[in-house]
């Protein structure tokens, strides 16, 4: 899994322990599961206070993506909303918007989620390059192994 590709997105850590129940009921003894570049609570936290998510405009050359996210501490949840315009010479024409909200769980809580659905934690880095995992620093790359 790849930034935060599955988990956060089902709204409960209940049914992120389901998610990962089943992918583990498929896995080979001994297997792995590898959750990588997930976004970290303590991360975005930091972020957020350091430089307030605002709003965020990506030229794609043609394409022009305004993304609007927004955290909530409180319920640990994000919600972003990204708008998609076609460039047309100094015109933009609006194609649609799309969205998404996503509980960010902090490193504990991730684990904690992993070993109620019987995956050990194996390893935890703050990148691909294996360097050490640091909160409110780096993101979460976990290497589980299926008890």
């Amino acid at each position: 899994m790849v930034w935060t590709t599955l988990i956060g997105y089902r709204g409960s850590p209940e049914a992120d322990i389901e998610l990962l129940s089943r992918i583990r009921r498929i896995m080979a003894p001994r297997g792995k599961l590898f959750i990588l570049r997930h976004t970290d609570r303590d991360l975005v936290v930091a972020r957020n206070a350091q430089c307030r998510m605002d709003t965020i405009a990506s030229d794609l050359g043609d394409l022009l993506v305004i993304e609007r996210p927004r955290f909530d501490p409180v319920t640990s949840t994000l919600e972003n909303t990204w708008a998609y315009y076609r460039k047309k010479g100094d015109e933009l024409e609006f194609l649609g918007k799309a969205g998404f909200r996503i509980r960010i769980y902090t490193v504990t809580e991730l684990v904690d989620i992993a070993s109620k659905a019987g995956w050990r934690l194996e390893a935890l880095y703050g990148n691909l390059n294996q360097d050490p995992f640091i909160p409110g620093r780096t993101s979460v790359n976990a290497v589980f192994v299926a008890d």
